[in-house]
């Protein structure tokens, strides 16, 4: 209901980065389907910067999400046997999911609803903004949606932080 949804999803994939002042980027996958999470299909992406990254900039983390969902999707062929996920959750705000936006755009694959996860102004547990292309939204605390988005929120936190670890 929350997503205006005609049906339950049956995959979804979140998205998050980890890097240390832009140092051993990295950018991974989770996805949660019928069963619950599927580490068998969690990946991890080393972040490429290309010459369309101005190094003298701050640490990008827009950057970091259109590449990470660019090499994601565009593998996506509407004939293949790639899984096409139903929902997208970022970890981030409003500007992670308009550069998620951009990718699904690019891509034609509106089908799949976008929504993001973001820690409150007091960045404390229980005041995520939940955020989709329509409105942002506080849900109440204590709210099972709000359990299960920060489950999996956190779950892509947990394997980028590994993944980064692992690289350093």
């Amino acid at each position: 209901e929350f997503l205006s949804l005609d049906q339950l999803p049956n995959r979804i994939e979140a998205f998050d980065n980890s890097h240390t002042s832009g140092k051993e980027s990295i950018g991974v996958m989770i996805v949660v389907d019928q069963e619950g999470f599927s580490s068998k299909n969690y990946r991890k992406f080393n972040i490429r910067y290309d010459e369309s990254f101005n190094s003298q900039s701050r640490v990008d983390d827009y950057y970091m999400m259109k590449e990470v969902l660019s090499r994601r999707l565009r593998k996506i062929d509407k004939d293949s046997d790639i899984l096409l996920p139903d929902v997208i959750i970022i970890d981030g705000g409003r500007g992670q999911l308009n550069a998620a936006k951009q990718i699904i755009l690019e891509n034609n694959l509106t089908s799949i609803t976008l929504m993001s996860i973001s820690k409150g102004k007091e960045r404390n547990t229980g005041r995520d903004i939940i955020h989709t292309l329509k409105e942002n939204k506080v849900l109440k605390p204590n709210d099972p949606l709000l359990f299960f988005l920060q489950r999996i929120r956190d779950e892509a936190h947990r394997f980028a932080i590994k993944a980064h670890r692992n690289l350093r």
